[in-house]
């Protein structure tokens, strides 16, 4: 099978959404004066919609969604800002993780890297070259955009007819990120694939399949379409579910709890992961958390545990440890938690790699278990570097 986008989450490491109040998610999120001012003074680009033919709101009957795990052929990111000045960050740490996470990505496969002006590129290759991991395998898309959340805003690739034809999925993201909404469409213009829209608000950080039409998401995405705010209107519980398998190709779909305590995204990828159409890795807390989201995940892992994979045999499920704060020690209650919510979970897979989030550089952070993280993970999916 191949495989023709993973877009990625780059936001590894320590890098945590905001926590919310209320129903904390994305949709949630308000951006600060200071973003807005930012933002003020980003390019400004038309719909991509506008003089466009080939986008549809007509999924194609045979289209099928691969898995993460599959032949990836190119993966996406968006490069960072240096906010708030102008240009890509290619001064701090944050810029050190992307030129780091670019490098391994370029090894397995062609890196499509979104900048918002074109005199970014040349400081992006003269920092990666400084680095002694100079661009070898990458393609550079100048376009608008808000922030760096890929992977939730990213298009989601499918395969089509006879040929393996390639489509975009083109979902909505949540207000307030309305460049980011359009990253989707702009990318199919550029590269001539089918553009499938849909007004179903929902993001990739919340989305996995295991490639046989069989998919998982947290019920965050039912909460906000059934909702008042959606500017399609509430849709029913049932209107909700019905897009979802259509959109996602998907004949059997596991909703599944969305978490209360994961720094503000709702998304099932904080937690559990397809790392093939029989194995899943699912965090696990400690029992001295007492946090409601110990007794949600606890939930789920029984609940995958009475399901059958593709195959029709019960699911391998590693459980993953919940990583602790830099110390040594775990947070225990929900507020602690959501304030900086981490993962061993949500990796990356792109062909014969793994890139999982960790939180110790070797002089700080809880090395022990990164390491014991590490070997599990390993264990998990055995030939990966």
């Amino acid at each position: 099978m191949r495989k023709q986008f993973l877009f990625a989450c780059v936001a590894f490491a320590s890098l945590s959404a905001q926590a919310q109040t209320q129903y904390r998610y994305p949709w949630r999120i308000k951006p600060t004066a200071e973003e807005l001012e930012y933002r003020k003074t980003l390019p400004q680009q038309a719909s991509p919609y506008a003089n466009k033919t080939t986008a549809t709101y007509t999924m194609p009957t045979d289209a099928r969604v691969p898995g993460e795990f599959e032949e990836s052929q190119a993966v996406s990111i968006a490069w960072v800002d240096n906010f708030p000045g102008p240009g890509p960050d290619v001064t701090t740490e944050y810029g050190d993780l992307w030129a780091k996470m670019t490098d391994i990505i370029q090894k397995e496969c062609t890196v499509w890297i979104r900048i918002k002006a074109g005199a970014d590129s040349n400081a992006i290759k003269t920092f990666m070259a400084s680095k002694g991991t100079p661009l070898t395998n990458y393609k550079f898309h100048v376009m608008v955009g808000d922030d760096f959340w890929i992977r939730d805003y990213g298009p989601i690739g499918f395969y089509y007819g006879a040929n393996d034809d390639i489509g975009l999925l083109d979902m909505n993201y949540y207000p307030g990120r309305d460049n980011d909404n359009l990253y989707p469409g702009l990318l199919a213009g550029v590269t001539g694939y089918l553009d499938v829209k849909t007004n179903l608000y929902a993001e990739g950080g919340n989305f996995f399949t295991d490639g046989f039409h069989n998919s998982f998401h947290s019920n965050v995405i039912e909460s906000v379409n059934t909702g008042s705010n959606p500017q399609h209107g509430p849709w029913t519980t049932a209107q909700t579910q019905d897009t979802i398998k259509y959109v996602w190709a998907s004949t059997n779909v596991t909703s599944t709890p969305t978490l209360r305590c994961d720094g503000g995204t709702g998304h099932n990828d904080m937690y559990m992961k397809l790392m093939d159409e029989n194995t899943m890795a699912i965090m696990e807390y400690p029992s001295v958390v007492t946090a409601q989201d110990r007794t949600i995940i606890q939930n789920v892992i029984t609940t995958v545990a009475g399901m059958k994979n593709v195959y029709g045999k019960p699911y391998r499920i590693y459980k993953v440890p919940m990583p602790t704060q830099d110390n040594g020690d775990t947070f225990k209650i929900c507020n602690d938690i959501d304030g900086d919510a981490r993962t061993f979970v949500n990796g990356l897979t792109v062909n014969k790699t793994y890139l999982m989030p960790t939180y110790s550089d070797g002089t700080s952070g809880n090395q022990a278990q990164t390491t014991a993280a590490t070997n599990l993970f390993k264990q998990i999916a055995p030939g990966y570097t």
